[in-house]
């Protein structure tokens, strides 16, 4: 009777740590979708911004001697591409993450 009740412990305790590894897989599946829907849309203004900057490159206003071009600053765009950098880095280690904890799961 003890031997069963132990097992039955063993059992229970086996379930909880499935359970709450599954709550983390799904946690990690929803924070990487979250993630890709993150990346487009910092791709899609990178892409604006890119061909807003090509059509206004040749653009060039001239107010006393010193000629500038007209278009989105030079930083802006070089913050822009570092925060998607980042993005598609945290994606990467989401993604890495997860495997980890699936294989870890499996055995």
């Amino acid at each position: 009777m003890d031997e069963m009740k132990r097992e039955n412990e063993a059992l229970r305790a086996k379930l909880r740590s499935c359970s709450t590894l599954n709550t983390f897989y799904h946690e990690t599946q929803q924070e990487i979708a979250r993630l890709n829907q993150l990346v487009t849309s910092k791709d899609g203004i990178i892409a604006d911004l890119r061909a807003r900057l090509g059509k206004y490159e040749k653009t060039v206003v001239i107010e006393g001697e010193e000629p500038y071009i007209v278009g989105p600053s030079k930083s802006l765009i070089e913050s822009l591409c570092k925060e998607i950098c980042k993005l598609k880095q945290k994606l990467k280690d989401s993604e890495v993450d997860t495997a980890q904890r699936l294989e870890t799961s499996k055995t």
